[in-house]
């Protein structure tokens, strides 16, 4: 719980939508990209199915996409420096996490410079 917050709702939806790739390029690392399978609508469906049924504006969803990918290298990079310290926190091999750091910095460049910022 202690990344629970209350805030701006577009900001689960950018969290979402970032899992939720178009293609294995843009995929969150960490994860397969379930959504990429058949039968998973498009990232931009999602985001529309949201709008429509919320009525909210999305003008700030690009920003929080940025704004999620580098929260999840943050995420990664703490689970990495922790094994580090002391690797009877690691997993199977929290190794590999070093470069989804990396990839995960430069999906949120991407995106912030998607979103103008």
């Amino acid at each position: 719980w202690e990344m629970a917050t209350i805030g701006d709702p577009i900001a689960d939806l950018a969290w979402c939508s970032m899992w939720w790739p178009d293609c294995a390029a843009e995929s969150a690392p960490g994860a397969e990209p379930v959504p990429l399978l058949p039968g998973f609508p498009r990232r931009e469906r999602l985001i529309s199915a949201y709008a429509g049924r919320t009525g909210r504006d999305l003008a700030s969803l690009p920003w929080w996409r940025a704004l999620s990918y580098w929260k999840l290298a943050i995420i990664l990079e703490g689970i990495l420096k922790s094994w580090e310290e002391d690797p009877a926190n690691g997993g199977k091999d929290p190794g590999r996490l070093g470069p989804g750091v990396l990839r995960a910095v430069r999906l949120g460049e991407k995106a912030a410079g998607e979103a103008g910022i």
